[in-house]
C-alpha cells in the first residue's frame, strides 16, 4: 500500500488524462452529434393541412404551370435515373478493380441519387393525383398497379 501511494504521489502531479483527452469538449461533441441526429431524423409536423386545390389557389398557378412542373419534375428524373445507372456501372468497375474503399463512397453518391429519383417520383405522384400529403404506400400502391 505504502509503495502505490508513493507512486501516485510521484505520478499524478505529471499525468492529468481527462485534460490530455479534454473530456468536456469531448462530451459536447457527443451531445451536439445526438441532436443533430434528433434533428435529421425526426420531421417536422405541418402545423396546418392544406389540400392541393388550396395550395394551386394560393400560389397562382395555373394548368400550364402544373403541367410544366411536371415534365420539369420527369426530366430531372430521367437525369438523376441516367447519373445512377453510370454511377452502378462505376461502382461494379471499381469492385471488379477491388477499390473498396471507392466504392463505399460511390454506393453512398448512388444512395444520395436514389433520393431525388424518389423526390421526383414523388412530386410527380402529387401533382397527378391532385392531392398533398400522399403517404408513402399510397405511392407504392400506385407503382405497383402501373406494372
Amino acid at each position: 500500500m505504502k509503495i502505490t501511494q508513493g507512486i501516485k504521489k510521484i505520478i499524478k502531479p505529471h499525468v492529468d488524462a481527462p485534460t490530455w483527452v479534454d473530456l468536456n469538449f469531448l462530451s459536447s461533441s457527443i451531445t451536439n452529434l445526438v441532436n443533430t441526429f434528433k434533428k435529421v431524423g425526426i420531421p417536422k409536423q405541418a402545423t396546418y393541412q392544406e389540400e392541393f386545390e388550396e395550395a394551386v389557389s394560393r400560389l397562382n398557378l395555373t394548368e400550364e404551370i402544373l403541367n410544366n412542373r411536371l415534365k420539369e419534375f420527369r426530366r430531372l428524373q430521367f437525369i438523376f435515373m441516367m447519373l445512377a445507372l453510370f454511377s452502378i456501372f462505376y461502382l461494379i468497375i471499381l469492385l471488379l478493380k477491388h477499390k473498396f474503399p471507392n466504392a463505399v463512397i460511390c454506393s453512398s453518391v448512388i444512395l444520395i441519387i436514389s433520393s431525388q429519383i424518389f423526390r421526383y417520383n414523388f412530386w410527380i405522384f402529387q401533382i397527378k393525383q391532385r392531392k398533398l400529403g400522399c403517404t408513402f404506400k399510397e405511392w407504392t400502391r400506385h407503382l405497383t398497379k402501373r406494372t
